[in-house]
């Protein structure tokens, strides 16, 4: 990793930065000062950097996604007096020279020092290659599986944790009764039941005595009754007396 040292107080000529086309997760470090002493770096500190050149122009202060693909990574890390600043990849993607400059602003926003730092991209062998674009494709497409099977897993974690449901909403008014549906089909016809066994006969009732003309004849109550007061009265008596 190229060091350089920068100075609040004392301009000097800033040495050239150098990295290679193509390169990923390229870094360098910059020893801060202040007259020639180690400058103690406020908390809350900021940086940022704008570069232009034959690869494009544009500033940056985070890079990528880091690894759980949901956010992204600062492109900057403090320790004591020094800062370690990663090249974003949009940087290093032509050959060739330009500019970036290196923004230290104040936890308030006030700007505390600018240091403009050439830079110079040397050419990649083969960088325009078919063999080279098979490679970055392929290294693109594993790189998209993991990013994906990362994001489901996340997706599905957040589902799971409950952070997808909002509030129960208000419950609506009950509706109206619905139309009467259709009436259904008739049912099947149940068996028929077997025929009640056929009752025994009556006993034959006792024939009346034919009538004088040898003809039957079918007693009244009245000549019922007749019967009975003749049979009574036929009867034997004990001790004179009736029964």
């Amino acid at each position: 990793m190229q060091i350089i040292n920068l100075d609040l107080s004392v301009k000097g000529i800033v040495p050239l930065l150098q990295a290679k086309q193509g390169d990923v997760g390229r870094k360098f470090q910059a020893v801060i000062t202040d007259g020639g002493t180690a400058y103690d770096i406020p908390s809350g500190t900021t940086l940022s950097v704008w570069y232009s050149g034959t690869s494009g122009e544009g500033n940056y202060s985070h890079i990528g996604l880091d690894d759980d693909f949901l956010q992204s990574r600062s492109a900057f890390t403090i320790s004591g007096n020094t800062v370690t600043v990663e090249l974003v990849a949009q940087m290093l993607a032509c050959a060739g020279g330009g500019t970036l400059s290196l923004v230290m602003n104040g936890a308030d926003g006030t700007q505390i020092a600018t240091w403009n730092i050439p830079y110079i991209v040397e050419k990649m062998p083969g960088a325009n290659s078919e063999g080279a674009t098979q490679y970055y494709t392929a290294y693109a497409e594993v790189a998209m599986k993991e990013m994906s099977s990362a994001l489901i897993n996340a997706l599905e974690y957040a589902k799971i944790s409950g952070e997808f449901d909002g509030p129960r909403g208000i419950q609506g008014e009950k509706g109206d009764p619905g139309e009467p549906g259709p009436q259904g089909p008739a049912g099947p016809q149940g068996e028929k039941g077997d025929t009640g066994a056929t009752g025994a006969p009556g006993p034959q009732g006792i024939q009346g005595p034919a009538g004088a003309d040898g003809k039957d004849y079918v007693l009244t109550n009245a000549d019922k009754q007749e019967i009975v007061s003749e049979v009574l009265a036929a009867l034997p008596t004990a001790e004179g007396g009736s029964f």
